[in-house]
């Protein structure tokens, strides 16, 4: 099996355009809606604003808090966390999240988290400042600040 890897945030490239967010809900839901996304841009504070993407880092908190054997599991790829079938939309993996990037799909009533879309992430694909990149774990301090916060 080959390195893991991981979605990762480059320092200062984000320009808010918000089509990682776009590209995220089209590619899962087929359809362009911001609340459907798994990725959100937002405005940090500290040596001024600046606007970064806010990803999943694929903790484990919320399966670990999920209360259904089997509604939350690591993929293929051991790195990813996918909700499968079993989820019954209970939301206890919302408030596990450290970042808030768990929701409710309204129509199904299944958990929507970041799955870096089996290995070939579309956010990382279309965003037109590199401001994403999907990279071998060890690669990733080289290029964030925060990302890998929490450690498995």
């Amino acid at each position: 099996m080959g390195k893991a890897k991981v979605l990762a945030v480059v320092p200062g490239r984000c320009r808010q355009c918000q089509r990682c967010e776009l590209y995220c809900s089209f590619s899962h839901f087929k359809t362009h809606s911001i609340s459907l996304a798994s990725i959100h841009t937002v405005r940090v504070h500290g040596d001024g604003l600046s606007l970064e993407p806010s990803i999943c880092i694929q903790c484990g908190r919320c399966m670990e808090a999920c209360p259904v054997p089997g509604a939350m599991k690591r993929g293929a790829k051991l790195e990813i966390i996918k909700v499968t079938d079993k989820c019954t939309g209970c939301g206890q993996c919302i408030p596990a999240c450290p970042f808030g990037l768990i929701t409710i799909n309204p129509d199904t009533r299944e958990a929507v988290k970041c799955d870096c879309c089996d290995g070939d992430p579309e956010c990382v694909k279309h965003c037109p400042y590199y401001a994403l990149v999907y990279v071998d774990d060890d690669k990733v301090t080289e290029l964030t600040f925060a990302t890998r916060i929490i450690q498995r």
